[in-house]
C-alpha cells in the first residue's frame, strides 16, 4: 500500500486554512487555533445571553436549575468545538465531529466524497464505508470564512492516498 506524500501534506499550513500535524505515528487535521478559539468565544456569548435570559426569568420558573442547564450544555458545546478533528492513527482514521466521535478502520473504507458537514451550510470530505457516510467537519469549507477549497483537496488526497482508495 502506497504512503501518502508527508510534504504535500505538510503544505496545507496556512494562516486561514486547516492545519495539518504530523507526527510518526498519526496526522491530525483540525481548524487553525484562531478559529477554534473564536468559535469557542461565539458559543460563550451565546451561553451568556441564555444565561441573561434565564436569570431575567427567574421568578417564573426554577431559575437556579435552567441556569445550571444553560450552563452544562455551553460548556460541553464549547469543548466538542474546540476539538473538532481528523485524526490518521496507524489503521484506523478517527472522526471527531461537533457532537459524536467516530473510529473508522482503513479496511471499512470505500471511498472519499464530497458532501455537507453534521451542522450548518458548507463543503466538507464524506467518508463512504459502504454502510453509512461519515462527514470530516474538521474539513469543511464555510462560506463565511476564509477556507480554501484547495486545502481541502490536499486533505482529501492524503485521505485517499492513506486509505488506498485513489
Amino acid at each position: 500500500m502506497r504512503q501518502p506524500d508527508a510534504r504535500s501534506a505538510k503544505d496545507v499550513h496556512g494562516r486561514h486554512g486547516h492545519v495539518i500535524l504530523m507526527d510518526v505515528d498519526h496526522t491530525v487535521f483540525r481548524l487553525p487555533l484562531h478559529k477554534r478559539v473564536l468559535t469557542v468565544i461565539g458559543v460563550a456569548v451565546f451561553a451568556i445571553g441564555c444565561i441573561a435570559a434565564a436569570c431575567a426569568s427567574y421568578a417564573l420558573a426554577g431559575g437556579i436549575v435552567t441556569v445550571s442547564v444553560f450552563m452544562a450544555l455551553a460548556v460541553a458545546m464549547a469543548y466538542r468545538m474546540f476539538g473538532v478533528s481528523v485524526t490518521v492513527q496507524g489503521e484506523e482514521l478517527v472522526v471527531r465531529n461537533y457532537w459524536t466521535t467516530h473510529h473508522i478502520p482503513r479496511s471499512y473504507i470505500r471511498g472519499f466524497d464530497r458532501g455537507r458537514p453534521s451542522m450548518g451550510q458548507g463543503k466538507t470530505i464524506v467518508v463512504d464505508t459502504g454502510m453509512s457516510t461519515v462527514p470530516l467537519d474538521a474539513l469543511a469549507v464555510w462560506p463565511d470564512l476564509h477556507s480554501s477549497a484547495d486545502q481541502r483537496q490536499v486533505a482529501l488526497s492524503y485521505l485517499s492516498s492513506w486509505a488506498g482508495v485513489d
